[in-house]
This record gives C-alpha cells, sequence and structure tokens, in this order.
C-alpha cells in the first residue's frame, strides 16, 4: 500500500489515521528503537483499527493515544508521536438517515388518502 510520507504534516487534531507498516526509518531491526515502541507499532499495525489524533504539538507533531488490554485484564495506556510514513488518513463512513427519494414520498402520502 502507497503512503504519503508527509501526510503527518497535514494532520489536525480529531484526523483519523491507520497504521499501515512500520515507519521507514524504524523498519530495520537493528535500529535504535525502544523494544517497548517497536512492540507498540506492531500490535498497532496488526489490530488495523484507526487512531484519532488528539493533540498537535508545539512543534507541529501530531500525538495519538491508544490502550493495550493486559492479561489482567487491566489496561495499559499509551502515547505516540506519528511524525512519519506508514500512515493512510481513515476517511468518515457515510451516515444514511432516512428516505430521500421522492418515488418513495409519494407512495407514502398515496397510502395516506
Amino acid at each position: 500500500m502507497q503512503t504519503d510520507a508527509k501526510l503527518w504534516r497535514r494532520l489536525k487534531v480529531n484526523d483519523r489515521v491507520r497504521l499501515v507498516h512500520m515507519p521507514t526509518p524504524y523498519s530495520d531491526p537493528n535500529r535504535g528503537l525502544h523494544p517497548d515502541t517497536r512492540r507498540a507499532y506492531e500490535k498497532l499495525i496488526k489490530r488495523n483499527r484507526p487512531l484519532r489524533v488528539y493533540k498537535v504539538d508545539k512543534w507541529k507533531r501530531p500525538w495519538v493515544r491508544f490502550q493495550f488490554r493486559l492479561r489482567n485484564g487491566k489496561f495499559e495506556y499509551h502515547g505516540l508521536q506519528i511524525d512519519h510514513d506508514g500512515l493512510v488518513l481513515v476517511r468518515s463512513r457515510t451516515k444514511v438517515t432516512g428516505i430521500s427519494d421522492g418515488a418513495n414520498s409519494k407512495r407514502a402520502s398515496s397510502r395516506r388518502a
């Protein structure tokens, strides 16, 4: 899947993104990334759920929050700065509310008469 390496620069609060692959700078296992952070990325990629940007800091870097359930049932809370590639923007689904077809409304009014 093709990702935009500079997408993170356009993100705003409440935008939703999905991690689709390990960021290029961290794809090498010998690269200096903390093992817990690497595990978090791997879990988020495998989970395949959207993450909501909850803040953009003063350096214009977007942050997301997420949680993992531990084996004992408790939750572990995390925040992650996402200033790299491997992201795709998630679009909201359109919500259908009621009947907007004119033919259906004519049928309903003819039944009442």
